[in-house]
Formats: structure tokens, C-alpha cells, sequence
């Protein structure tokens, strides 16, 4: 995350892009813990919330494209490793097991 934090800076990009300031990060981050997504929206579409928060979403859905717009980890990968054991099967071959490394 260090190198991401750098790269960022040096692209003249705040932190908490694809968001429109630390507040709004802030806020986001509450709701994603804390509101499931009709409650979202419920909250989205209060009169106080639109006409004085002024926020760079207005439903959950814009929400979630941003959200879904914030840089990722490394991507996963999955390797299948066969284990041989110390017991005896019945053909008189040790007993293997495939393992999954993730």
C-alpha cells in the first residue's frame, strides 16, 4: 500500500480518490461497516443529505461504482501441490493427497 500511497502522490492524486474529499471517504467506509445497501439508499435520498452534503454519489449503486473504482491488492492465485504420505494403500503405493496453496 506504501507504493500505491506513492504512486498516487506523484500522479497528484489524493488518498482517498476515487472520493471527493477525506470526509467523504470518511463517510463511505461508515456506511460500507455499518448500513446494509436498501438503508443506503434510504439515507442517500434524505433532503439533508442531498441538498447539504453535497457528495460525488446520490444512490447506492454510483456508490458502489466508486467504491468498485478503488484500486486492489495483488490478485490471487492457486496452486495444486500433490502431498505423498507414509501410509500404504491397497495397490502397496504410498497414499497421495493434492493440496491447494493459495
Amino acid at each position: 500500500f506504501e507504493t500505491l500511497l506513492e504512486q498516487q502522490t506523484a500522479d497528484g492524486k489524493q488518498p482517498w480518490e476515487p472520493f471527493a474529499s477525506k470526509e467523504e471517504w470518511q463517510l463511505v467506509t461508515w456506511l460500507m461497516a455499518n448500513v446494509g445497501q436498501n438503508s443506503t439508499d434510504e439515507y442517500l435520498k434524505l433532503p439533508i443529505v442531498r441538498e447539504r452534503s453535497n457528495l460525488s454519489f446520490h444512490n447506492n449503486y454510483t456508490l458502489l461504482k466508486k467504491v468498485d473504482a478503488l484500486p486492489t491488492g495483488p490478485n490471487w492465485t492457486c496452486e495444486i501441490l500433490r502431498a505423498e504420505g507414509d501410509l500404504i494403500g491397497d495397490d502397496g503405493q504410498p497414499l497421495t493427497e493434492e493440496l491447494e496453496l493459495w
